[in-house]
């Protein structure tokens, strides 16, 4: 069984979606823990786990029938496709696994016309990004709506569904603000994909968005994204705080660690290279690292159980190479502070030496003694009185 997951992970490139848009998943599912009050028991507790499992499902599945029909085109640039050299036989065994840890979790996951509904989006989705036919894979424009849709807008409907199921309650009113500012992530990041295969999809005769409106219109449309992705998240945080204040800490987490990366990057913004730059990314790490944590920490005072979750989310959706940059981040923010510290007490030192040597000099000169005059200190004054 174990060689049969890693030939799946593999195959799958788990690596593109374990540690991004998962992490990501599963912080929505801490918020929506926090959100509809859900206490933690042996109930919850599976609808956590199913809730992983048909995400890993869902993911892995998606990224099988890309790549299948991917093959032809993938030979024709030239590019490794790794599913290309394994038997039809074991294509099949991977998908039908695939398919069961989507859909088997949903004979006990909540679930009413809605969630089949969406479900059933999600696979047409596949289908019409994918097969040889329609194939809006190829299609500038309706590629990115497609893709964003079933990467990152449709989970994130469905596993908010699922919970506003569980707790019999209604969809958040801030709902909407999150889900455009996510279906944006998605769209930025497969902007992203089809700039990192453009040469790739020159070859393969295929036509994408960066082709079509060029390289400038490409760093304009990443940065306006960027934009409004985090100009709709810092509203939608701010809508949520509102209704739970203890969600306020979240927000300002969000902007503080946005702005320590604006700072670190800013040279970068301006670059003619913007479109292949890491700062494309920059609020990327945010939303799948920083946010699932902040989540899960706010989760954690309202309901101190669920504190357990904190060591396993950091062992199973954490990157090794993120501790470096959190100590970087660190002593970034230690720097920062230090040097506003300094320079704070300086201009306070500055300006009370100059108040306090005033009132030390009138008060001198109500005793009947000018210390300019005198040409010293009040120390000096009184260490040349006791000389005398």
């Amino acid at each position: 069984m174990k060689p049969f997951l890693i030939r799946l992970s593999d195959l799958t490139r788990s690596q593109d979606w374990r540690l991004s848009f998962v992490p990501f998943i599963m912080g929505c599912v801490y918020l929506w823990l926090s959100c509809f009050k859900i206490d933690l028991n042996f109930e919850s507790s599976l609808l956590i786990l199913f809730s992983l499992v048909t995400t890993i499902g869902f993911a892995a599945l998606g990224y099988l029938i890309n790549e299948h029909f991917d093959i032809a085109s993938d030979t024709k640039a030239g590019k490794v496709n790794r599913l290309a050299y394994v038997s039809n036989k074991v294509k099949l065994g991977l998908f039908l696994f695939s398919v069961s840890m989507a859909l088997l979790p949903w004979l006990w996951l909540p679930h009413d016309n809605v969630t089949w509904f969406l479900i059933g989006a999600q696979f047409l989705f596949y289908l019409l990004y994918s097969l040889p036919f329609p194939r809006l894979k190829d299609v500038p424009f309706a590629s990115n709506f497609i893709d964003a849709g079933y990467a990152y807008w449709i989970p994130l409907l469905l596993s908010h569904h699922t919970y506003a199921l569980y707790a019999n309650s209604i969809w958040a009113a801030w709902l909407p603000l999150f889900s455009i500012a996510v279906f944006l992530v998605g769209f930025r990041n497969i902007l992203i994909h089809q700039v990192d295969d453009l040469f790739n999809d020159k070859r393969a005769g295929v036509r994408t968005l960066p082709m079509v409106i060029g390289v400038e219109r490409v760093t304009f449309l990443m940065k306006g994204l960027l934009v409004q992705e985090v100009v709709f998240i810092v509203a939608a945080l701010w809508y949520i705080s509102i209704a739970t204040p203890m969600h306020f800490f979240v927000l300002v987490m969000y902007i503080l660690s946005l702005c320590l990366l604006v700072w670190r990057l800013r040279l970068h913004f301006a670059s003619n290279y913007f479109a292949i730059e890491s700062v494309r990314h920059i609020t990327d790490g945010v939303n799948q690292y920083v946010l699932p944590i902040c989540w899960l920490v706010v989760l954690g005072f309202q309901k101190p159980i669920y504190l357990i979750f904190i060591p396993i989310h950091l062992l199973f959706f954490f990157p090794i190479n993120y501790w470096q940059a959190i100590k970087n981040s660190i002593l970034s923010i230690y720097t920062i502070i230090r040097r506003l510290v300094l320079s704070l007490y300086w201009k306070i030192y500055q300006v009370l030496s100059k108040y306090v040597n005033y009132l030390i000099y009138y008060f001198m000169r109500i005793l009947g003694v000018d210390l300019v005059k005198e040409n010293t200190s009040l120390v000096g004054y009184i260490k040349r009185k006791f000389r005398k």
